[in-house]
């Protein structure tokens, strides 16, 4: 009885106080980094061209000889024919695009065989995982919007915290070109999809530009396809299927306080059918609809200093609003009509020394998240918060170096705490070795966790208040091989050994719960 009531007992909303003390510290601790590295180059002072400042760099190409990682340019964006992200991401190796249906559909990731909520998912360095259900649904960015995706496989907690079980991927938007410049793109496709995109570049100064790009997708989505009833396969034809999608992203650098700053905000408005499944000859929730609302403003500065040391800070906001109406459920206690507002709040600010044969990295971060909505678990209430707080550090280090050999070792740890999880502690360990500077051997070790989402924990019917988090042990073994510069082949090795996953558990016919079902092995 004890346990029954500790599940529906109301959780206790953390007070933010915490989060936007963490959030002041960071920025403190930035500040006077940035006083002492300037103190210490007051009698060097130098000019260099103006730094091109992205929302940190979370994938570092110094790592990925270490660390399996893919790069997708923009040109090759642009080869593939992508409307979407997810369609450029599905040619990338370890990758799979779970596609549930037309221009429209739901698109999630799957890293390396695990599921969408086990990737962390950055845009310049934004996480885009909603803390509701852990996911991020790539149909609704545009791939006109992207400059470069960086993909990195293989557990990253100690880089990125929680989700990060089985890698993460960062993409990096367009931040204009260098001089005035007025773009559009028209495309037209099957099913009546049409896609219209402007883009526009306005320097104002050498150190001042404008960036602005606007794009809006459709399609009917009436696509026919098979469906097995009754032992007989039917040819159907979908309906309610068709999808709106609008999205705006503006981006501003600028120089303030001796810093080169990057302020970028992204809005989106979609309206989409969500037909399910087909069962005994009928379209379930045949004529559900789903409105989605996303916001995000971010702001980056970047100094880098001439004795070897680089600051980065980081300060961003999310909000993202669902409304979910099924006619065919109005006569439920909210006439089929569901709400939530999910909003998360950041800063992060990640410190990197270099020496000879020494990169030294140093991450601290706080996170608030909130969620509200009518359809949370019974004395839940319409409101709940997560507080994150973390702090980690790596170092890659030459231990040998001379015409034959070059030995490198990475290590690192990070401390994570929430509010209503606990701590966490996310150790890494990796070696490489490089023969003759054109044969790499890369093998890897590290422990990753993933936090229960809102979801699981509180939604109706179906949410846990006991849920552990996840837990995984994922191993990487690897060899690339460079016999010219313009080819190579690289063959990877991996074992995600993940404890306590949580999955959808049916308790009856009609109803479904969140549980930590075990072991699972990819």
């Amino acid at each position: 009885m004890e346990h029954s009531r500790f599940l529906f007992e109301k959780p206790r909303p953390q007070k933010p106080g915490f989060f936007v003390s963490t959030g002041f510290f960071i920025l403190l601790v930035n500040l006077l980094c940035i006083q002492k590295l300037m103190a210490q180059n007051k009698d060097s002072i130098f000019i260099t061209k103006p730094v091109e400042v992205e929302a940190i760099r979370h994938i570092d190409r110094n790592s990925s000889a270490l660390t399996p990682v893919s790069i997708i340019s923009i040109d090759e964006l642009k080869n593939t024919g992508a409307w979407q992200v997810s369609d450029g991401l599905a040619f990338t190796p370890g990758i799979f695009i779970r596609n549930y249906g037309g221009l429209g559909g739901l698109k999630t990731v799957s890293l390396r065989g695990a599921n969408a909520s086990q990737t962390t998912i950055l845009l310049n360095g934004v996480r885009l995982n909603s803390s509701q259900n852990g996911q991020f649904d790539l149909s609704t960015l545009p791939a006109s919007f992207v400059d470069e995706i960086e993909v990195m496989r293989g557990g990253s907690s100690m880089m990125f915290g929680g989700n990060a079980i089985a890698g993460a991927i960062n993409i990096k938007t367009q931040k204009g070109s260098e001089g005035n410049a007025l773009t559009t793109h028209l495309s037209y496709g099957s099913f009546q999809s049409s896609l219209l995109s402007v883009s526009g570049n306005l320097p104002i100064s050498d150190s001042l530009n404008l960036f602005a790009i606007g794009e809006f997708s459709g399609s009917k989505g009436d696509y026919s396809f098979d469906s097995e009833q009754f032992g007989e396969i039917e040819r159907l034809q979908r309906s309610n299927g068709d999808f709106k999608n609008l999205t705006g992203l503006a981006v501003v650098q600028f120089p303030f306080l001796s810093l080169q700053w990057n302020a970028q905000g992204l809005y989106r408005a979609t309206n989409r059918g969500t037909p399910g499944a087909v069962l005994q000859g009928r379209v379930e929730s045949s004529n559900a609809r789903l409105q989605e609302y996303d916001r995000l403003i971010s702001l980056s500065a970047d100094k880098e200093f001439s004795e070897g040391a680089s600051l980065t800070m980081l300060l961003s906001g999310r909000g993202n609003t669902m409304v979910y109406d099924d006619p065919d459920m109005s006569f439920t206690t909210n006439k089929g009509i569901s709400t939530f507002d999910n909003n998360e709040y950041s800063v992060r600010s990640v410190l990197r020394l270099f020496l000879s044969k020494t990169l030294a990295e140093i991450t601290a971060e706080g996170i608030l998240a909130e969620l509200s909505g009518d359809n949370l678990q019974p004395g839940v209430g319409k409101y709940i918060n997560r507080i994150q707080a973390g702090i980690g550090g790596r170092v890659e280090h030459e231990i040998h170096t001379d015409s034959l050999l070059k030995i490198t070792l990475h290590t690192g740890i990070r401390f994570d705490h929430f509010s209503d999880r606990g701590n966490s502690v996310s150790p890494l360990l990796g070696a490489g070795f490089s023969f003759f500077k054109n044969l790499l051997i890369r093998t890897q070790w590290s422990y990753n966790f993933r936090p229960p989402t809102f979801n699981e924990m509180y939604y109706l019917n179906y949410g846990n208040a006991l849920l552990r988090p996840e837990k995984s042990h994922s191993f990487n073994l690897g060899a690339v091989w460079q016999p010219v510069s313009f080819s190579y082949t690289e063959v990877e090795l991996f074992l995600i050994r993940t404890s306590d996953q949580i999955a959808g558990v049916p308790k009856n016919p009609v109803q479904w719960s969140a549980q930590n079902i075990g072991l699972v092995i990819s």
